[in-house]
């Protein structure tokens, strides 16, 4: 009998000890687990050993409670179990790989050593408590109708995937050591990884998201959270972020300037009217538009690609040079080419660059160049080297550029060389890295020699029109090594014009003569006089009528020994027009010239004015110098009315007025305008018949560039052929007083004297290469010399004060 009663004891014992698994896939998968197969583990440490085991190890066709407590990996993925009941017994697992499988219900809170969960593309239905398994750092319960999670206390787990899921709102808060998560798809509404201090990855696509808080994300790498309610998002807590994709929200404004390492952003289809990665110089690809974008600034020295969608309203767009066209094309291809493609949204190079600056100064006194110096303004520097180009001195005496890694050469050039020493003649500036160096190379210059040299230039600021007040400047320069004192005149038509008034008092006038004193003029100092001039009406006597031209001659008293006496004087005949262009381009020389000029200098001014209704904040003129007529290494800046910054790269020459605030001419017309003057060669190598042209490009701030008018001139013969010029013949002083010296290579035969009207009023006899003319009885007012020689002809205009 007590055989018997034992016997029955031991088999209920063992009958108990056998796990119910009802699904015949499952049980059959645990049974078939041997050393050759992936199925099982049962060593302590199943991440780092791939030793495999057998589950029923005692081959009674059973799983029992003792054998499944020693598994602690287990991998039944890819197998359509319907049930995995039997599974909580598995009570010493630390790996569970169950995906792509059919079951509806998972309970793994009698798993607490569980490291690794996946558990994805199922039927589950049931919440995930994951809570009790404190040592769990991967989670995937993704593709599950699972209706919530949790996951509190879970202080291990580094990736949790809870995407296509039924989950409404997760707790993040416990989980410090997260690094990857995903709801994309998952109907989330909030989330809020502030707790999350080591999270890299964040996604969540189209889960309803109406906020997300990511602050105190420090490692925060990447984070897509596309197509959902956002209307803000604050990055500036995740400084290691080189995606970030939010495009298809409602966010009005998006601030990425604290994301250094950005290479992606995607924001398109979003109210945003602005972008700017002008700080993301890693950037590689850029995806923004919706109706309500208006400007896009993307000037950052990275190379990325652009993809605009929908950006209707689109103005402006701030690239790179090297980018300029691909973006224009960009914007072409999204139907929309009347955007405005510039790089002029600031005027230093997107990205990292290197800094070479300096000064230049004229030491006057020989004691050393220091800061109470003269500054060199307008002095052209030259780059060679790593990188090519040149500049032109600032109204603070400064020069710089702005250059990549290599080793570069500075040059001051001088229109007269042999008037200064400079010291040193050239300086080299060497970056071995692109690393944001700044590198200052200054230079000094002295006086070589005695050279007195000046230079006058008469242009229009308001063109002529019958009855109306013309506006007019006179530009004069030393360009000479001494300081310089005395007058500068402007002779102009009596009977058809009227002084009004100018900028400075004159000395002097009648009629048809303005006279100026100029006092201690320095070398390199620039000096402007505007005056204003009511010209004639048809009904007046005489009329003036649109067509007419207006001549007029300026000049300065000079010493006999200045080297460059023509450039003392300067004719300049004006058109009357009927209307104005308020953005000009003049060369003021004429539209037609004769032979003698080529391979000499010709004088451009180019007038801006706004004529917006707000400050124009920076104002660009562009010229395209065209090197098969003009020689480049002769452009010379010599007046602008605002503080110029001036680079020339290439055939192209910027003259850029940064933070100008120039008023619209509107509330205030004389404020609202502008303009540079520069004086460029053209090529000996034209000849008569050739016409040199040149427009520009003006940009205001924002908006379209205004192309000026063409420029063109034209080089003729004289149409008189019974003889030939004498281009050695000179005229100084001019203007004069009492008489002027004539000098010529050959013998001067004869001089007649002329007034406006043709008619000859003198005559004198010579046979020298140099002879005086005595003006003193002559009324003030424009004269014209015919200088005869054994030559040629020539004929001069000059001023008697």
């Amino acid at each position: 009998m007590k055989k018997i009663l034992f016997f029955l004891l031991f088999s209920i014992a063992a009958q108990a000890q056998i796990i119910n698994i009802p699904d015949p896939v499952f049980k059959a998968l645990l049974l078939a687990a041997n050393p050759s197969l992936n199925i099982a583990k049962n060593v302590a440490n199943p991440l780092a050993n791939n030793v495999y085991c057998t589950i029923d190890t005692n081959a009674n066709g059973e799983i029992e409670v003792a054998e499944a407590a020693v598994i602690t990996a287990l991998y039944i993925a890819h197998l359509n179990i319907e049930d995995l009941t039997g599974i909580e017994y598995f009570t010493g697992l630390k790996i569970l790989h169950a995906q792509d499988n059919n079951f509806p219900y998972l309970d793994v809170t009698t798993m607490p050593q569980l490291i690794t969960l996946m558990c994805s593309h199922n039927a589950i239905t049931n919440p995930m408590d994951l809570s009790q398994c404190p040592n769990l750092r991967y989670a995937s319960i993704y593709n599950n109708p699972i209706p919530s999670v949790n996951v509190s206390g879970l202080t291990q787990l580094t990736n949790l995937d809870i995407e296509v899921t039924q989950i409404t709102s997760v707790d993040l808060s416990d989980l410090t050591a997260l690094e990857r998560f995903n709801g994309s798809f998952t109907p989330l509404g909030t989330l809020d990884f502030s707790n999350n201090p080591a999270v890299e990855n964040i996604q969540c696509q189209q889960c309803s998201l109406t906020s997300i808080n990511v602050a105190n994300t420090p490692a925060l790498d990447y984070l897509r959270v596309p197509i959902n309610s956002l209307t803000s998002i604050d990055v500036s807590g995740s400084p290691a972020l080189t995606t970030l994709h939010v495009g298809s929200n409602q966010i009005s404004s998006i601030d990425v300037t604290m994301l250094p390492l950005l290479t992606t952003l995607g924001c398109s289809s979003n109210p945003i009217t602005s972008v700017d990665v002008s700080n993301q110089s890693l950037l590689t690809s850029l995806s923004c538009g919706g109706p309500q974008l208006t400007t896009l600034f993307m000037k950052n020295g990275a190379n990325e690609t652009l993809t605009l969608t929908n950006a209707t309203a689109l103005e402006f767009i701030c690239a790179d040079e090297t980018q300029l066209a691909p973006v224009q094309a960009e914007a072409n291809a999204d139907a929309n080419p009347n955007v405005v493609v510039t790089s002029y949204c600031s005027f230093t190079p997107g990205g990292d660059y290197n800094t070479i600056t300096g000064h230049i100064s004229y030491d006057s006194d020989n004691d050393g160049c220091d800061a109470q110096d003269i500054k060199a303004d307008y002095l052209r520097v030259n780059l060679s080297g790593a990188a090519s180009g040149a500049t032109y001195i600032n109204g603070a005496g400064n020069y710089s550029f702005y250059v990549g890694a290599g080793n570069h050469t500075v040059t001051p050039q001088m229109e007269h060389p042999d008037y200064f020493h400079i010291t040193p003649v050239s300086q080299t500036a060497d970056f071995p890295l692109l690393d944001n160096t700044t590198l200052v190379r200054d230079f000094c210059l002295t006086a070589n020699g005695f050279h007195p040299d000046m230079e006058i230039v008469l242009l229009p600021l308001v063109g002529a029109r019958a009855g109306f007040d013309a506006h007019y400047q006179l530009v004069f320069r030393n360009k000479g090594n001494q300081t310089m004192t005395g007058q500068i005149t402007v002779a102009f038509e009596g009977d058809r014009l009227d002084f009004v008034s100018a900028s400075a008092p004159t000395a002097s006038q009648t009629d048809n003569l303005l006279m100026w004193d100029y006092n201690n003029l320095l070398p390199f100092e620039t000096r402007a006089i505007n005056f204003w001039l009511a010209v004639n009406g048809p009904t007046d006597e005489p009329p003036v009528n649109d067509g007419d031209v207006l001549s007029f001659t300026a000049g300065m008293n000079f010493l006999s020994d200045d080297p460059t006496p023509y450039d003392n004087y300067f004719d300049f005949d004006q058109m009357v027009v009927n209307s104005l262009d308020p953005n000009t381009k003049t060369c003021l020389e004429g539209d037609t010239v004769t032979t003698e000029l080529i391979g000499e200098y010709l004088h451009y001014n180019i007038n801006f004015e706004n004529i917006g209704t707000a400050d124009a904040v920076n104002v660009v003129v562009k010229d395209v110098i065209d090197t098969t007529q003009f020689d480049l290494a002769t452009l010379q800046i010599m007046y602008a009315s605002h503080a110029v910054y001036t680079r020339l790269n290439g055939n192209i020459v910027e003259f850029i007025f940064e933070g100008i605030n120039l008023p619209p001419s509107i509330v205030n017309p004389i404020g609202g305008h502008g303009n540079v003057l520069f004086k460029i060669k053209t090529l000996p190598t034209l000849q008569a018949g050739d016409q040199v042209s040149n427009t520009a490009n003006i940009y205001f701030d924002y908006n379209h560039p205004i192309e000026t008018n063409e420029a063109r001139t034209t080089f003729q013969t004289l149409r008189r052929s019974e003889f030939k010029t004498d281009a050695s013949v000179k005229v100084y002083p001019n203007p004069a007083r009492r008489s002027v010296w004539v000098k010529a290579k050959s013998n001067i035969q004869s001089i007649a004297v002329f007034d406006v009207q043709g008619r000859i009023l003198q005559t004198s006899i010579e046979n020298k290469n140099t002879a005086t003319l005595d003006i003193s009885a002559r009324s003030s007012g424009i004269y014209f010399l015919k200088i005869t020689t054994a030559d040629g002809i020539k004929v001069e205009q000059i001023i008697k004060e």
